[in-house]
């Protein structure tokens, strides 16, 4: 359950991670092509204005077209200052110093066109027709290049940060396996490894005592576990237990045993005593018996 949940957290901040990288990315994007368009569509409105600043002869509507292109002048200096905050490459600064001069000479030109307008209307809109849209095409070209260059950039910081994402995430699960695998193995040890050890030193104390001819069948295995390794240390427990009840039967029909012999060897003396007894009453009678027959002989030969 821990393991899954850090899984899914550092998931989490992978995934927040590369979304908020991809995000700030699109939105740089967005925002030069946005500064780039509204650039060029300056330009375009420019144009039309100077050309209106030349059909124009009231000067109270001369004055609203020079706002107007005053306006246009102001907005697109603050899209080439806000351009300049946004590049991501040396390629792009390149590109928007040439746009950044393209756009000077046609802001020079516009200036130059309502000059002349004020004294010859006429002149000036042939040259705004001529050189002012030639100028505003060189603008709009650059432009149309660095929002290409810029979406070629673009896509390869995507393609970079998506590799590099790629192999912090391959580290991440590496050191996320490794941390697992040593969880387990540490799982293993402290469950598994260490009550098996605990069990073989305290039956091994037990053997060593029986191999040394003291040992004390009396003794168990020590251990509080309802698990398989419990069940070992139990089913150890009650074969030592059977053997200490095969030993006690053993000692206790050994002590009858000998019992019986010294029952057995008593009567076998005594049997041996009276044995002896009548061996010497035998021998005392066979006497007298010899006794008797030389007293008869005796008188025998007294007779003759």
């Amino acid at each position: 359950g821990i393991c899954s949940m850090v899984s899914l957290a550092m998931t989490g901040v992978s995934l927040r991670s590369v979304s908020n990288v991809s995000k700030n990315i699109a939105q740089k994007q967005i925002n030069s092509v946005s500064c780039l368009d509204a650039v060029k569509s300056n330009v375009i409105e420019m144009q039309k204005e100077v050309m209106s600043y030349c059909l124009i002869t009231q000067d109270s509507q001369r004055e609203s077209v020079v706002k107007n292109i005053t306006r246009l002048k102001n907005d697109t200096e603050s899209y080439l200052k806000k351009l300049n905050t946004m590049l991501q490459s040396d390629e792009l600064e390149k590109q928007l110093d040439t746009l950044d001069a393209n756009y000077r000479t046609y802001e020079k030109k516009v200036n130059e066109i309502r000059e002349i307008a004020s004294t010859d209307a006429m002149t000036a809109l042939e040259d705004a027709n001529r050189t002012l849209g030639k100028y505003g095409t060189a603008v709009e070209s650059m432009a149309d290049k660095m929002i290409a260059s810029n979406d070629k950039i673009t896509k390869s910081q995507v393609r970079d940060f998506s590799a590099k994402s790629s192999q912090a995430n391959l580290v991440i699960t590496t050191a996320f396996i490794m941390v697992i695998i040593i969880a387990v193995v540490l799982c293993i040890e402290l469950i598994v490894i260490k009550p098996l050890k605990k069990i073989d030193k305290e039956l091994g104390v037990i053997i060593d005592e029986i191999n040394q001819d003291r040992g004390d069948l009396t003794k168990r295995i020590n251990i509080n576990r309802k698990d398989e390794i419990g069940k070992v240390a139990t089913n150890i427990n009650v074969f030592i237990e059977k053997l200490q009840t095969i030993m006690q039967k053993i000692t206790s029909n050994s002590k009858q045993l000998d019992e019986t012999v010294g029952n057995v060897v008593g009567k076998v003396n005594t049997a041996n005593g009276s044995a002896c007894d009548i061996s010497a009453v035998m021998e005392e009678l066979s006497a007298t018996m010899e006794e008797v027959a030389a007293t008869v002989k005796n008188i025998d030969e007294n007779f003759k």
